[in-house]
């Protein structure tokens, strides 16, 4: 039995000896990931959903593996291309192209299906499309599919 993606990031989280816990952050912040000697995420308790803690817990980790440190005596372009790094990293964590190709041979046509199929938010799911379509342009082949990314469809190549 596999385990489900909100296990699986938390049992990574906790490989990965980073501290989890909940702050009653405003609405506005989501997460922040921190790491003065002891890495921590620092997740907004008001998060009920599980597809959006997914997300924002894959994001997080994203910044463990791709920009670790502390992003606020950095400048701007430094910190956004520490928020892309993180970003495609929790886009390959949750929705790799080859679930994708898995979705859609198991069934999966709507974008709730395939937010219930990969665990994550229908948000995070829009931004993924969006930035594998800025890495491989408006399509991409993976087999015997194609992925096309907006609109989005996946297909058996040549069909």
């Amino acid at each position: 039995m596999s385990l489900s993606l909100s296990d699986s990031l938390e049992d990574e989280i906790v490989m990965q000896n980073i501290t989890l816990f909940e702050y009653d952050f405003p609405k506005c912040i989501q997460a922040v990931y921190c790491n003065f000697g002891q890495s921590a995420i620092v997740l907004n308790k008001n998060i009920h959903r599980t597809k959006t803690r997914n997300a924002v817990l894959a994001h997080e980790l994203g910044h463990h593996y791709t920009c670790p440190g502390d992003l606020c005596g950095v400048s701007p372009p430094v910190r956004k291309k520490c928020e892309v790094l993180a970003g495609r990293w929790a886009i390959y964590r949750t929705m790799p192209p080859e679930k994708l190709v898995l979705a859609y041979r198991a069934g999966v046509r709507s974008a709730d299906e395939l937010s219930d199929y990969l665990e994550i938010s229908c948000e995070a799911i829009s931004r993924g499309l969006d930035t594998y379509q800025n890495i491989y342009g408006r399509a991409l082949r993976l087999g015997a599919y194609t992925i096309t990314f907006d609109p989005f469809n996946i297909s058996l190549s040549g069909h």
